[in-house]
């Protein structure tokens, strides 16, 4: 997840929670005036269309809120989800890390291992080749001796 949508989502999380709040006290005070107007409405007898149409209004604004809660809700689980899935890759990112490190080690042990190798055939080779020439020296040395004879 890239920084500014972090940011961005709680830029929009902050927005809607004062939308939220703004629509809040909203209701309250369209409540309020709606209590007011029922009591006169009662007292009077007779239906009030201003009462009717805060009414409407008062659902209205609550449906807004709600809306704009089960947004902010949304969002914050959008958010925790993404935490979640950067810290198990973050911890994914660490371990093949590791790996990488120990398979970077075997390797440096391995052209090592093959180097001191390499180094040792070719001394026992060097050695091989100079008893192979003394015993072919006296081998010859012998033949020659005995067909001397």
């Amino acid at each position: 997840s890239e920084p500014g949508g972090a940011a961005e989502a709680e830029a929009m999380r902050a927005e809607f929670q004062e939308r939220l709040a703004a629509a809040e006290r909203k209701v309250y005070a369209l409540t309020k005036e709606r209590d007011v107007l029922k009591r006169e409405a009662d007292r009077q007898g007779t239906a009030s269309d201003a009462l009717k149409e805060k009414e409407v209004l008062v659902e209205q604004v609550m449906a807004e809120g709600a809306k704009l809660s089960k947004t902010v809700s949304d969002l914050e689980a959008e958010k925790r989800r993404l935490k979640s899935a950067l810290a198990t890759a973050e911890a994914d990112k660490e371990s093949l890390e590791s790996r990488l490190a120990a398979e970077t080690a075997k390797c440096a042990a391995l052209a090592e291992d093959k180097k001191r190798t390499e180094a040792e055939l070719t001394k026992s080779s060097e050695r091989t080749e100079a008893e192979l020439g003394s015993q072919r020296a006296r081998f010859e040395s012998e033949l020659a001796r005995k067909e001397e004879e």
